[in-house]
C-alpha cells in the first residue's frame, strides 16, 4: 500500500543504509509505479525503489 511509502523511505535511509557496508552517492532517488495508481489504499499497487548508492 502507498500508505506505507514514507515508513518504507524512513526504514531504508534510517536504519538499513546506515547499517549496510553502502554509502549514498549524489544522484536521486526515485520511484517506478508498475501500473497506474487509481487509489492509494489499494494493495495491488506495486512501487520499485531505487536507492543510489
Amino acid at each position: 500500500m502507498l500508505s506505507r511509502l514514507a515508513k518504507t523511505y524512513l526504514y531504508l535511509y534510517g536504519t538499513w543504509l546506515p547499517g549496510a557496508q553502502y554509502h549514498l552517492d549524489s544522484r536521486e532517488d526515485f520511484e517506478v509505479y508498475m501500473r497506474p495508481v487509481v487509489a492509494s489504499d489499494d494493495p495491488a499497487n506495486e512501487v520499485k525503489l531505487f536507492i543510489p548508492i
